[in-house]
């Protein structure tokens, strides 16, 4: 009996200090490379933006990386911003993507910790495009281009954009890559945003993404909606690109979300006013309601009937 009693507190024993080892490891402050953090930004310097990691000492991610075509800041001390580890070798070194310096060994990392690469997109190639990252060339089929194909491909040669790097071979060879899997992250960021507040009814301004035959793409807020064509008018609308034009900015009132399907529908047409309500006002005779205008109407066809039955 005492043996078995001593066994059971052993292997008590045995749990507790596994317990605590797992609670010990979730713990710990250390970062794997490639490791996605948000953090909010403490100091803006001439060359470094430091962050607070939430853990011990601070962060720096190089300032350019924050910088926009037109070499502005995109930032300010207090925001919030989301970066991934590289390593301590130089203090708590972190990056938003993999710039243009990207050599093969980096593309092979990139691919491991999911680090964005920045890719420039250089010409279309039978089934999607040549991307040039750094001094090495990668693929991009035309289903990883974009969350859903357009039709004109200069939306995208000659633009640069962020990538995740899906396929590595040796040697850096065979290089595929995706700018649609980052969309698709960001996108279901901003849909567990966009829950808490977007509701049927609501009147929401976006802008113009992409139109299609039966309906228009709606940026809204980095979310795609959509405006079917019945929704564009109260007239029927042949074709929404006499209506409407891709960058435009439109104002629509939320008619459907079914977040299950990932859907969302707009109509700019409930924003409008309906047409018949100005009938009353451009032909004041016919403010009668449409059980009086049936009645004049029988009474209209009574008179005549008896005048021609006179005659």
């Amino acid at each position: 009996m005492a043996m078995d009693i001593d066994e059971s507190e052993e292997s008590r024993g045995e749990e507790d200090f596994a317990a605590l080892l797992e609670k010990s490891l979730k713990k710990s402050d250390r970062l794997e490379p490639g490791q996605k953090i948000e953090a909010v930004v403490l100091k803006i310097t001439q060359e470094w933006i430091f962050i607070d990691t939430g853990m011990k000492g601070e962060g720096v991610v190089e300032r350019k990386e924050f910088l926009d075509g037109n070499g502005e800041l995109t930032v300010r001390e207090g925001e919030k911003v989301a970066a991934y580890f590289l390593s301590s070798r130089a203090g708590e070194r972190f990056t938003t993507r993999i710039g243009g310096s990207a050599a093969h060994d980096q593309l092979g990392d990139a691919r491991d910790t999911g680090i964005p690469v920045e890719g420039f997109v250089e010409k279309e190639v039978k089934g999607g495009f040549e991307v040039k990252i750094g001094t090495v060339r990668a693929f991009c089929p035309w289903s990883q281009i974009d969350l859903r194909r357009g039709d004109n491909s200069a939306d995208y040669v000659g633009k640069q954009f962020p990538f995740r790097v899906t396929e590595c071979g040796e040697r850096g060879r065979n290089i595929v890559v995706s700018r649609r899997a980052l969309l698709e992250e960001e996108e279901s960021l901003r849909k567990e945003q966009l829950k808490e507040s977007l509701q049927v009814g609501m009147k929401i301004e976006g802008t113009i993404a992409s139109i299609r035959d039966f309906g228009a793409f709606v940026d809204i807020g980095g979310v795609q909606a959509m405006i079917p064509i019945s929704e564009a008018a109260w007239g029927r609308t042949a074709d929404l690109r006499e209506v409407l034009s891709v960058g435009e900015k439109v104002q629509a009132v939320v008619k459907q979300i079914d977040w299950a399907k990932d859907r969302i529908t707009l109509s700019i047409r409930d924003t409008l006013a309906d047409p018949w309500e100005k009938i009353a006002s451009l032909f004041p005779k016919v403010r009668s309601t449409p059980e009086k205008l049936r009645v004049s109407h029988l009474s209209a066809l009574s008179s005549r009937s008896e005048r021609e039955s006179t005659d």
